[in-house]
């Protein structure tokens, strides 16, 4: 199996730290009377938009390798902008 790793640490463990964070931080909430419902639902949020952070980066990262910026803008320029008729930038009153 692979050592998966973000910033460093392996991935389980890193989890693991995040988890504890954040029910401490839910545990700061109840203490200040936060309603349940709401603190849960934060927990929740802010667990998943840690846990995908990585997942974010390695895609976006991946997808950026393998776009040819260059080509993408030439086939662009081909199918939709090579016999586009000028538009004008700008309205003329004749009187």
């Amino acid at each position: 199996m692979h050592d998966l790793r973000y910033n460093n640490q392996n991935l389980k463990d890193w989890a693991e730290m995040v988890a504890t964070f954040e029910v401490d931080y839910a545990k700061k909430q109840f203490a200040k009377g936060i309603d349940i419902d709401t603190v849960l639902t934060s927990l929740a949020d802010r667990i998943t938009s840690k846990m995908l952070h990585p997942v974010v980066i390695v895609l976006k990262e991946q997808y950026l390798s393998a776009t040819d910026m260059e080509t993408d803008r030439h086939q662009y320029n081909e199918k939709f902008l090579k016999n586009r008729k000028p538009i004008a930038d700008h309205v003329v009153d004749d009187y």
